[in-house]
């Protein structure tokens, strides 16, 4: 073990080194100042000063060593303390060695033997007094008349009250001079414990326990306290003999303490009391004091891992209310939580710079603990701020949280920290006090006891959870969310609606008896949300009529599509309220239908023992309060006092979540309805919590926008249907589609009714794809074939809308099935065919099953890709990702032939149709499309078509068919001359912007990977692609005369085109070296304005045949994102990534103002009378900015999931639309702030979205390549 030597002595040891030391002389009228009672005069040492005023030993090596161990808790590094000092060993002279040696040698043969740490006091030769420059040499001078001040400051810290204390310690009243903040200490200290009868050592203790431990050793060795552990000692301003006073305290500490276990913040506490006491025995008193200070409410020092483990859980709670999202981004990240929330009180009293920790301590010392949860809290509103612009770049937010408190000096002084620390809502010492015992209890339960000096105390595993209505990953976002002590244990199912008797009272029987409980339901549409229920519901028993009960602890959450959690503030915690109400009926809302086979509640227990129902007597306060307001009827808002208290209510025939102005949750009698309002308990303002659709597609919604009712919510398509594989009915009644869904979730199956152009049935059994579907010949029954991580095929019967039977797609010894289809005669035949399998099904209905025949294929290992069966129902032709075409008898199931022999296609066979002629439609993956002949695969025409084929569909009677490819274009062919015609176009990657010809109402360009298209607005149809390879365009805009077309790419070049050929007029080079991601032109055609990733933004002059830059501007961090010209060419507006919305100068070249929101913005858009902007980003908040002060006018919540990537303003002003990852196109009144229109049709994230000049027409753009053009509706519509 290696060791570690510090200065430090006593008188006597001074006096040998034959240095002279300075006295003063104390009189008992001075003693007055410090309330020590003195009863004759004597000369006494001067009080060392442990400061150290050399700036380059405030972070040198210290000479105080303990040899470092893991801790579970808290690893730290040791640059600070422990660092190996052996100059000081060389300078002993030969007598000291010779004394200490067989002592040096017993130490040594004890460290090899043991892993405890140790803590060495030494003395070193070169130690000296040093005085502070007040006291150096001012030994005989009254310090009061050189500063009557500070005299003046003290006598009325003196005379003030505790509550006068209070307000004079939160101003810094004592901040200067240093010694007016030590007389202050020492007066509030000592007055800690003048109303409690509590035994506290005094000075005369700590000389004993000096003595005995020390002695007269120049030398000597002690174990580390058993409550440090591995805890650090700061350093702060202390020198070396400071720090080593630090040892000698901590050690006797221990010594007269015995019973404290732990503590990790005594290191750092002693270090910041000893900078403000005249010696080592009187900041072992003050110390001392506050570790003997008795009462619960206003304690100081937790002394055991019990009491440290419950504090640090009841912070996690504080933050839990005050600091959501910094919560949840933590969880799910999958990091450890709670070691996050245990280093909290560490944050202050280790990692925070010294002037700030002091400013905490003048508060802390008359507060006690509240104050450094509420410090801990700001520091934490402050990391989440900052961190929420990098969370990519952090690996560790431990480690980032700590360097983030060392360095808070860049983000806010000492007087803003407490500023904010006194500005965030708390609970009161008796909530807090409640809160602390309960989880207390709940670590007794875990099986943590006073005595034990630290026990693992592991978080609950959702690894391997299983359930049919939330993910591992979602579970442990709601366990982070709950209160710490129940998320200690791990959650029992209670009830659900798939194993249990659905209706109310079924869940009552089985949830009452069990507090607390999560409440978890699922809609037919895949949405997932719910409730904590802090109170037993079996509470709605105490009561005749409707009443609302439970705590402040209770809140409502969504988790799909976005994860959200709503809660009161922080008015009560822990009490229980109880509101008298009369019950009356429900008033008529937009009721929920939730389908038996979709919805499922479920609710957890968090008991321990397991199973065992937790009394709650100790987790609550019972407190009555009468009202006579209706749980059913909104109200108008209450007193915090009394909205805190409606929480839940419940009877036979309804539970209710939440009161005040609505209910965030209320769920019928049978289960299958109820509704969801804006609720003043939970301030769940985004009404709904979340929506509950009965029609997910009206009549109106494929070609129009639908109309919504001013004040309401439009009804999103919440699944994101691509359609991996559809069929249609021979009869073309339905169409049936197939979801591609995240891992985890469910993919649905949908049947649509073409005539009536709404859904018919919604399928859900298969997981996260459905790969392929197929219809019967006679409309009976629907075959649906699931992904490689779900690999079951089912058979779904279309009338009863139920699923009939199912059965693993492939045998255990082949690969994954790929596709399926259904004979053209037979309703109860089918093959289905992958990797190494080709399977002839029947369907058995009588017994619900159906039994498969594999194919023999001999030699043959083939992938199957595709497959189509002759009419006469003989033959199946399987398409392989070899290039050949296998033909397989279905009645023999063996292989007839394969081709062709020779030339195979390159890239294999992805598509098989077959003709009425006999002939054999194929293509490729390479683009080669061929008719064959059915007999030896010979091909008759071909033709090569960009990228690969991805379907054929056949027209009429097969006089002419559709190709699509993976470019996505959709051809046409004719039998007699097999020539393509190229009928419809689309970008096959995201479409990253989109313009709008100021010059022609009929022209708008997009852009996206490699190209920049042209489209006719009335026709869908392509005028012109001008394409760049390998290269990708971020941004374009016209001119406004129409001749050119601006655009920015990733290649750090403006290029500019003529619209009407195309032709590349000119090239900027080097426009921006990390990519140009935003362009804009002005309207006198020869200036355009551009935005870099770097974050600068550049004018640019177009000459005849040249350009030049007139002036770069650099203010933002991030990428500049959008630009927007005023329509005078004299300022612009550009957005960023970082947050800033800055309005610049052309003429001048400077900022003339700017915006700052805790969003990344996406689109900022000028009114057209230019005194306002309106931007959105990924805060999903659209927001009306004044253009003169940089004030926000209005903020409005403009999506419920996902950012808004995309805003535009009508030229009247009186519209404006959004687009984003919510991918519904809305329609809003600029003056009312409401949506009048959404548009349903996207199955991407939208891009961007615009409207052109006349009002005409709207066009948007998402991540998956689709242009839409909507109808604008009229105001007359509107």
């Amino acid at each position: 073990m290696s060791t570690v030597t510090m200065s430090a002595s006593s008188d006597q040891d001074i006096h040998s080194r034959g240095r002279q030391r300075s006295h003063s002389y104390y009189c008992s009228e001075d003693s007055r100042d410090y309330g020590l009672q003195s009863q004759r005069e004597e000369t006494r040492p001067r009080s060392r000063s442990f400061y150290s005023y050399e700036t380059s030993e405030l972070f040198s090596s210290s000479d105080i060593g303990i040899v470092n161990r893991p801790s579970p808790l808290r690893q730290r590094a040791s640059s600070l303390l422990f660092v190996v000092n052996k100059t000081n060993k060389q300078k002993e002279d030969c007598t000291a060695q010779s004394q200490h040696k067989k002592q040096r040698l017993k130490q040594s043969k004890a460290a090899k033997d043991s892993t405890t740490s140790m803590m060495t006091i030494s003395e070193a030769d070169n130690w000296k007094i040093c005085c502070n420059s007040g006291m150096k040499y001012g030994q005989f001078v009254d310090w009061e008349k050189i500063d009557p001040e500070a005299a003046k400051k003290y006598q009325m810290i003196v005379q003030s009250d505790h509550q006068q204390l209070k307000a004079l310690g939160r101003q810094g009243y004592w901040e200067m001079p240093h010694t007016l903040r030590a007389k202050s200490y020492y007066h509030i200290i000592h007055s800690i414990n003048s109303s409690i009868k509590t035994v506290h050592p005094g000075r005369n203790v700590y000389y004993e326990l000096t003595k005995k431990l020390f002695g007269e050793q120049k030398v000597s060795s002690h174990p580390a306290p058993e409550y440090m552990e591995d805890a650090e000692i700061p350093r702060y301003c202390l020198n070396k003999a400071g720090l080593n006073s630090v040892k000698k305290i901590l050690i006797c500490l221990g010594k007269y303490f015995p019973d404290m276990n732990y503590c990790p913040i005594l290191p750092a506490l002693v270090s910041l009391i000893l900078h403000f006491s005249m010696d080592e025995a009187e900041c072992f008193y003050s110390v001392a004091r506050l570790i003997c200070y008795t009462d619960p409410n206003k304690r100081y020092i937790d002394q055991t891992f019990l009491t440290y483990r419950a504090s640090c859980m009841t912070f996690g709670d504080l933050a839990n209310k005050c600091c959501r999202g910094i919560r949840k981004l933590i969880a799910s990240s999958h990091q450890n939580l709670f070691e996050f929330y245990s280093d909290w009180i560490m944050w202050i009293f280790a990692d925070l710079p010294f002037i700030y920790a002091i400013r905490v301590l003048d508060v802390y010392l008359l507060e006690g603990f509240k104050v450094l949860y509420r410090v801990a809290l700001a520091l934490l509103g402050l990391y989440k701020v900052s961190v929420s612009s990098r969370v990519a770049d952090v690996e560790d937010f431990r480690t980032d949280m700590k360097r983030f408190v060392q360095n808070v000096a860049r983000h806010c002084t000492p007087e803003d920290l407490l500023n904010k620390s006194f500005q965030i809502p708390m609970a009161t010492r008796r909530e807090l006090n409640l809160l602390f015992n309960a989880n207390k209890d709940s670590l007794m339960q875990k099986g943590v006891s006073s005595h034990q000096k630290r026990q693992s105390v592991e978080s609950v595993d959702f690894t391997n959870f299983s359930s049919s209505v939330v993910t591992g990953t979602e579970m442990q976002v709601v366990w982070a969310w709950i209160p710490e002590r129940f998320a200690l244990f791990s959650p029992i199912r209670l009830y659900s609606t798939t194993e249990h008797q659905r209706s109310l009272a079924s869940f009552y029987s089985h949830v009452e008896g069990h507090e607390p409980a999560v409440l978890l339901i699922k809609t037919v549409d895949e949405e997932v949300f719910g409730a904590f229920l802090s109170t037993d519901v079996i509470e709605r028993r105490k009561h005749e009529n409707l009443t609302y009960f439970g705590t402040g602890e209770c809140f409502v959450f969504t988790l799909r599509p976005s994860m959200e959690r709503y809660q009161q503030a922080l008015i009560n915690i822990m009490t229980r309220l109880v509101l008298g109400q009369q019950n009356e009926p429900y008033p008529s809302g937009s009721a929920l239908s939730i389908s038996s086979s979709a919805s499922t509640i479920n609710g957890a227990s968090l008991t321990c023992p397991v199973g065992t129902p937790q009394d709650p007597s100790f987790l609550t306060v019972p407190f009555t309060a009468q009202s006579t307001t209706s749980p059913s009827a909104k109200q108008p808002k209450r007193a915090k006092e009394q909205e805190a208290s409606m929480f839940i209510a419940g009877n036979e025939s309804q539970l209710v979540i939440g009161g005040d102005g609505g209910h965030a949750l209320c769920v019928q009698q049978n289960l299958h309805e109820g509704y969801s309002e804006c609720c003043e308990t939970f301030k769940n303002r985004r009404s709904p919590v979340c929506t509950f659709i009965l029609n997910v597609m009206g009549p109106e919604t494929t070609s129009m926008l639908t109309k919504s009712v001013p004040g309401e919510v439009s009804d999103p398509i919440k699944t994101e249907v691509k359609s991996e594989d559809d069929d249609y009915e021979l009869s073309g009644q339905y169409i049936a589609s197939g979801q591609v869904n995240f891992m985890g979730f469910k993919a649905d199956v949908i049947i649509w009714d073409y005539e009536q152009r709404n859904i018919y049935a919604q399928l859900s059994l298969h997981m996260a794809k459905v790969e392929a579907l197929s219809f019967s010949p006679n409309n009976k029954y629907l075959v649906s074939l699931g992904g490689v991580d779900d690999g079951s095929i089912v058979v779904w019967d279309i009338e009863t809308k139920q699923a009939i039977c199912g059965s693993p797609a492939s045998p255990h010894s082949a690969g994954p099935c790929l596709t399926v289809k259904y004979s053209n005669h037979n309703d109860h035949l089918f093959v289905s065919a992958g990797s190494g399998t080709l399977r002839v099904w029947e369907l058995d209905i009588p017994n619900r099953k159906i039994r498969p025949l594999d194919c023999q294929m001999g030699k043959f290992k083939r992938i199957v890709k595709c497959i189509e069966i002759t009419d006469d129902d003989r033959y199946v032709l399987c398409g392989t990702t070899s290039g050949d075409i296998m033909r397989v008898n279905m009645k023999s199931s063996f292989l007839s032939d394969c081709g062709p022999v020779k030339t195979k296609y390159s890239l294999g066979v992805t598509a098989l149709s077959l003709l009425n002629s006999g002939h054999i439609l194929v293509g490729s993956g390479s683009g080669t499309f061929t008719l064959c002949s059915s007999t030896n695969f010979k091909i008759v025409k071909r033709v090569e078509l960009e990228k690969g084929v991805t379907s054929i569909a056949l027209g009429g009677e097969g006089q002419q068919f559709f190709v699509g490819t993976d470019s996505a274009q959709i051809y046409r062919f004719s039998c007699e001359n097999f020539k393509a015609e190229l009928i419809s176009t689309s970008h096959n990657s995201a479409v990253k912007d989109v313009a709008i010809s100021s010059g022609s109402s009929e022209l708008f360009a997009t852009c996206s990977l490699e190209d920049i298209r042209l489209w006719h607005i009335n026709r869908p149809k392509e005028l012109l692609r001008i394409t760049v390879p390998n290269m990708t365009c971020n941004s374009i805009d016209f001119m406004i005369d129409g001749h050119s077309i601006i655009s920015a790419w990733n290649d750090g070049k403006i290029r500019v085109f003529a619209p009407a050929s195309g032709t590349l007029m000119i090239t900027i080079d080097n426009a921006h070296k990390l990519g140009v991601t935003a362009i804009a032109g002005t309207r006198d055609c020869r200036r355009i304005v551009s935005g870099g990733g770097e974050g600068q933004v550049r004018i640019w002059e177009l000459l005849s045949s040249s350009h030049r830059m007139l002036g770069s501007m650099k203010e933002h961090k991030d990428t500049v994102t959008c630009i927007q010209i005023r329509s005078d060419d004299k300022e612009c507006v550009s957005a960023g990534s970082d947050g800033a919305c800055i309005i610049w100068d052309l003429e001048r070249f400077v900022s003339l103002q700017t915006v700052i929101a805790n969003t990344f913005f996406q689109a900022v858009s000028y009114h057209p009378e230019e005194y306002q902007i309106l931007t959105s980003g990924t805060d999903r908040k659209i927001t009306y900015w004044n253009v003169y002060d940089g004030s926000p006018i209005r903020e409005m919540e403009g999506s419920h999931s996902g950012a808004i990537n995309g805003v535009h303003i009508t030229q009247d002003g009186k519209y404006f639309v959004t687009g984003g990852d919510e991918k519904l196109v809305k329609i809003w009144d600029y003056v009312k702030g409401i949506v009048t229109h959404t548009g349903k049709a996207h199955g991407g994230s939208i891009t961007s979205v615009k409207v052109c000049n006349n009002s005409r027409i709207l066009i948007s753009t998402s991540a998956d390549g689709a242009i839409l053009c909507w109808k604008f509706p009229h105001v007359a519509s509107a």
